[in-house]
């Protein structure tokens, strides 16, 4: 049984606004443009990055934002800047 902390304030917030999504949805576009110029797979980057490759598949489909901490393994991986990474 998974029990969530009361204390988070993403339980019950609204979805994200349309520039939210957006921004997160062209983080996870950055990612996948990037890997597939350098002619990577996914299990590569994982290597090379430390991210799950579940996780990187989820950025890739636009199933979840990318986090600061993923991005900070990605920028560098990637041969760019966690910066780049989630704000272009």
């Amino acid at each position: 049984m998974s029990h969530s902390n009361p204390d988070d304030p993403t339980i019950g917030a609204p979805p994200p606004s349309g520039t939210e999504l957006t921004a997160w949805k062209q983080a996870g576009t950055r990612v996948r443009n990037l890997r597939l110029q350098l002619g990577w797979t996914l299990t590569k980057l994982e290597v090379v990055s430390g991210v799950n490759r579940t996780m990187l598949c989820k950025y890739e489909r636009l199933e979840r934002p990318v986090t600061v901490n993923s991005a900070l393994c990605l920028g560098p991986a990637l041969g760019t800047t966690a910066k780049f990474i989630l704000f272009g």
